[in-house]
């Protein structure tokens, strides 16, 4: 081998070792499950993150911890998270992001732009629209055993397989940047110790412009998307069958 190909392959060894990502152990970051969006005002908005980390020990049950900052950007509020927390903050496994309805009146441009530009955040991130402040749904104390995060990803999971229609980032970017479609979003509501999906959201560009009850969102379902499971309840009026 000549000195010019020895070069070249030296050169792409260290390349190539150079893209091999770093290794995480899980013990060692803050590792956020559930993002929340509050409205403060026209700049800022308040920022949520939810996470659970397992102390050790054989029977330990998972500690939920929840850091929460305003700001004008998504960066901004993440570096203020991060003053906050022990250890590094990751991101890459959040299943699910919850927008506060007055702040999805207002618009959640800045927050979905954030998300899509994001590289170590999947495309089937769930999102959705609570009645309440998202960070009040993220720092509460649910009767379940799970951590808070899980607890809540779940919940919407299987709503979104049972009763309203499907809907990702994914998804919700294709509708946002259509000109034939509308986005559309899940509401939540806490309700006692546990957490609800009451209905649907439906969105105008970045805006959040009317909202549907439970059981219209189940009949858009049904004309939505292929479904052949679930049940709907009609009244029949005349002789009884």
């Amino acid at each position: 081998m000549n000195a010019k190909n020895y070069l070249c392959c030296s050169l792409i060894t260290i390349l190539l070792a150079g893209c091999t990502p770093s290794p995480k152990v899980l013990e060692d970051i803050q590792l956020v499950q559930t993002i929340g969006y509050d409205y403060v005002n026209g700049e800022e908005f308040e920022g949520t993150a939810g996470s659970s980390n397992i102390p050790p020990g054989e029977q330990s049950l998972p500690v939920n911890e929840v850091f929460s900052a305003t700001g004008k950007t998504s960066k901004r509020i993440r570096q203020k998270i991060q003053a906050e927390a022990a250890r590094p903050i990751v991101v890459g496994r959040v299943g699910l992001v919850i927008f506060n309805k007055e702040l999805a009146e207002h618009g959640i441009e800045k927050q979905i732009d954030s998300l899509q530009r994001n590289p170590s955040i999947g495309r089937k991130l769930l999102l959705v629209v609570s009645k309440e402040k998202a960070k009040d749904i993220i720092d509460s104390n649910y009767s379940q055993s799970d951590s808070v995060s899980q607890y809540l990803i779940d919940v919407v999971e299987q709503n979104l397989e049972a009763t309203i229609p499907e809907i990702n980032l994914h998804r919700f970017l294709v509708h946002y940047y259509s000109k034939d479609a509308d986005p559309f979003l899940p509401l939540i509501e806490k309700q006692g110790k546990h957490l609800k999906v009451s209905g649907m959201g439906i969105f105008k560009e970045d805006k959040l412009v009317d909202t549907i009850s439970f059981g219209d969102a189940y009949i858009f379902k049904i004309l939505y998307e292929k479904f052949r499971r679930g049940q709907f309840e009609v009244e029949l009026s005349g002789e009884k069958m």
